[in-house]
């Protein structure tokens, strides 16, 4: 009637069900988080019980409720172990975003485990990157804008849409703080 941790595998896709029980002719998943039932993550835990709830559709389970099972701010010791958890239904939410994995999961797959490299796009991420400028968009170039202190993200997007990666290459009538714009010049000179 009950399973924990049952791990399935369909085409590319794994995913590991902390629990599952039988509900009539489906079975109710539960994604157990040690999180209170109040936590700010609430919508990530949706998303991962939303890829578990894909991969169990696709390997052939028919599951028919989605909840979580977080910790209760209430319990308090000396109170039955019944009252430690707090178990939220999420089905209404975790539907639409297993719809949504489901239309881009061959897709997302193709991309993350094919052969071909995806083209490289300068993102905020860069800065913290091993390869940026060894095997990416970084190599080759002395100085680029991921050097500009507190560029805010919509710039690098503009400048990468740009194909802007050095920073002998910003415009100059290119929005730049002061701060910012004496980086440049003080690369350039």
């Amino acid at each position: 009637q009950t399973l924990f941790e049952a791990a399935f595998e369909t085409g590319r896709f794994v995913a590991k069900a902390d629990i599952l029980s039988r509900d009539g002719g489906g079975w109710h998943l539960l994604e157990v988080k040690s999180s209170f039932s109040d936590s700010t993550s609430i919508k990530e835990y949706v998303d991962d019980l939303a890829y578990t709830a894909m991969v169990l559709r696709r390997a052939g389970l028919a599951v028919v409720r989605t909840s979580l099972v977080l910790l209760s701010r209430d319990y308090r010791y000396g109170l039955g172990l019944d009252r430690l958890f707090s178990i939220l239904d999420k089905t209404q939410d975790v539907a639409p975003r297993a719809a949504e994995f489901e239309q881009a999961a061959d897709a997302v797959a193709a991309g993350l485990l094919g052969e071909a490299r995806p083209a490289p796009v300068l993102v905020s991420a860069c800065r913290r990157c091993d390869f940026f400028a060894t095997a990416c968009v970084g190599s080759g170039h002395a100085h680029t804008v991921v050097e500009l202190p507190n560029l805010h993200h919509t710039k690098l997007r503009k400048l990468s849409a740009e194909g802007i990666i050095s920073l002998s290459e910003v415009p100059a009538d290119f929005a730049l703080s002061d701060r910012q714009q004496r980086v440049v010049d003080a690369v350039l000179s």
